[in-house]
């Protein structure tokens, strides 16, 4: 508690320094440790809170932390991947925020017992398996999700159904995600759904729960896959055939 109180004081007062007083991101922080010790930490020291007591060491540890955060900021604008940098972390953000949302559902649908939990159960499944199987769902990177503008020119997320998802599983993640946003779990941004948003191309997981998986997804890979043997094998037929005609 004490450290971030300091970091947030320090980063305050980091506003009001003088230019000619902060570190240069440009360059290392041990070729400025000197300039620090001896300028910045005491220019700090005057403007500090007088209820929080620190050591000047304490102070040098955040002074590092921040020029790290800003030259690691620096570095990537310099190599032209700072845009890329901030969309993968408000991805990763975006990630922990739907799966806090899905664990708060389930934890609030196994404890009222939900009838959805009952309806979608597989009849060859037992409860502790079943349960087992909708906290792995939690984790599971289930839909594809990109930002983009609506008609009122705000940025939603455009989540996309995966077309191997069963019926059973998609329901209960969606009800996860209904009743997480109820609760009040972090959701930053609308996500607009619909069922013409679907990701053709994404197959499922290897080691997944059977249950996962569409009855017509698996019928039409077997149908695609019987097809491609075939036309593989006439692809054969005709090579050799042609082959023992030129001899």
């Amino acid at each position: 508690m004490f450290k971030k109180t300091l970091h947030d004081e320090v980063l305050q007062i980091f506003e009001q320094i003088p230019k000619e007083f902060l570190f240069d991101v440009s360059k290392t922080f041990s070729k400025q440790k000197e300039k620090v010790i001896k300028e910045l930490i005491p220019f700090i020291k005057k403007l500090l809170n007088p209820h929080i007591k620190c050591y000047d060491n304490e102070l040098l540890k955040v002074i590092q932390q921040l020029h790290k955060s800003r030259r690691d900021t620096w570095n990537l604008q310099q190599g032209g991947k700072y845009e890329a940098h901030v969309h993968r972390q408000h991805a990763n953000l975006r990630r922990e925020q739907k799966i806090k949302r899905r664990k708060k559902g389930l934890q609030h649908l196994i404890k009222v017992t939900d009838p959805i939990l009952e309806e979608c159960q597989p009849s060859n499944i037992d409860n502790k398996t079943y349960i087992e199987d909708l906290y792995r769902a939690i984790n599971e990177n289930e839909k594809k999700e990109r930002p983009e503008r609506n008609k009122n020119n705000k940025f939603v997320i455009k989540v996309y159904n995966k077309k191997w998802h069963s019926s059973r599983i998609e329901k209960l993640l969606h009800r996860l995600e209904e009743v997480g946003k109820k609760i009040g779990t972090g959701l930053s941004r609308i996500r607009w759904r619909d069922e013409n948003f679907v990701d053709e191309k994404n197959e499922p997981p290897t080691n997944i729960p059977e249950w996962w998986i569409s009855n017509n997804w698996k019928k039409s890979k077997e149908e695609f896959e019987s097809l491609e043997n075939y036309n593989n094998y006439n692809k054969d037929h005709n090579y050799n055939n042609n082959n023992e005609a030129e001899s």
